[in-house]
């Protein structure tokens, strides 16, 4: 996962990841297809959101380098 991100996540008081996202984030970090259900706020959002930005992330980083102006 980028550092920034888990700053970001630190900053805001999370400290440890609910059941659902333990299970999902890793599997989303591997760019694999995730199903999973859980209650109403138990961070669900979370586990589908944090993939996703590590993705773009990474993206962002790869076109920078490879496009420097």
């Amino acid at each position: 996962m980028p550092d920034p991100i888990l700053r970001a996540i630190l900053k805001v008081g999370y400290s440890k990841p609910s059941p659902i996202q333990m299970a999902c984030i890793p599997i989303g970090l591997l760019k694999r297809d995730v199903i999973g259900t859980a209650e109403t706020g138990s961070g669900k959002t979370c586990a589908f959101v944090v993939p996703m930005l590590a993705y773009i992330m990474v993206g962002r980083c790869r076109l920078t380098l490879s496009n420097p102006r």
